[in-house]
């Protein structure tokens, strides 16, 4: 069995992208695969190996290297090399042996391959509608969408801005969400969204740029662009959990299956 370098930025807990390479990582090791990250993993909740120099020579020299979209080119020189994009953020022309894409709407229209590779990167034991008590907040976050976008927000009491310093656990942001009468968000192309949606909080998408949403959730259950749509989000919260199911849960092993022999075919 070929072995696995996952190339990945230090771990960022806010970072779904970064998240779901430490996940994938730690899905081959369980799957039986030699497996590493490149970078630190401080304050993952994935177990994963961390390679060295040695590791990553001998992995690029004999294994896969797997390369997010954020990396410019074949940095370790590996001579079986996958592309894995799981965001829009394209850093260079790259050539890949294969490449793989966590949404269809990330896959170009040149690719006739279309290999997805769906990952649920939500701690459900954490994001879920238990112990929910009063909502006495609002939460609001800005992200990779203007700050200007939020301007149509009314204010409804006290307010919790959620950036990339606070809350400082993912235990933490699930309180907050649990505590939120909903969730203001100037980007649209955050996980945050299904996240509040998991804790049964709607979510108001403060953007201008509605057509390109993520498609994790095409029917926009959940969702609110205006705030007369709000009562509609709320309304539809349980089909949008149930979508993300259907998504992004019930067929995971199918993709790692199909990852894993289309990749130990190199």
């Amino acid at each position: 069995m070929k072995p696995y370098l996952i190339a990945t930025p230090s771990f960022m807990r806010y970072h779904a992208g970064v998240r779901v390479l430490f996940k994938l990582a730690r899905t081959l090791s369980w799957r039986g695969y030699e497996s590493y990250v490149s970078s630190p993993a401080n304050d993952s909740p994935y177990s994963v190996n961390v390679a060295n120099p040695e590791i990553i020579k001998r992995i690029a020299e004999d294994g896969i290297v797997v390369y997010p979209e954020i990396c410019p080119s074949n940095e370790f020189s590996a001579k079986k090399t996958v592309s894995f994009i799981a965001g829009s953020a394209h850093k260079g022309d790259k050539m890949y042996d294969i490449s793989f894409y966590w949404d269809e709407c990330l896959i170009p229209a040149n690719d006739i391959n279309r290999n997805l590779l769906r990952l649920d990167v939500i701690e459900h034991d954490l994001f879920n509608e238990s112990g929910i008590g009063d909502r006495d907040i609002v939460s609001l976050y800005v992200g990779k969408g203007n700050y200007n976008d939020l301007s149509m927000i009314k204010e409804m009491g006290t307010t919790y801005m959620i950036d990339t310093i606070k809350p400082t656990t993912r235990m933490e942001l699930a309180n907050i969400l649990k505590r939120s009468k909903i969730l203001y968000t100037a980007d649209q192309n955050t996980m945050l969204i299904e996240e509040a949606i998991q804790c049964g909080t709607p979510v108001l998408v403060a953007s201008k740029n509605k057509d390109i949403i993520m498609e994790t959730n095409p029917n926009h259950y959940g969702i609110a662009y205006t705030s007369e749509e709000i009562p509609t989000a709320k309304n539809t919260l349980t089909k949008a959990q149930e979508a993300y199911y259907n998504k992004f849960m019930k067929d995971e092993d199918k993709f790692i299956d199909n990852f894993i022999s289309l990749t130990q075919a190199l």
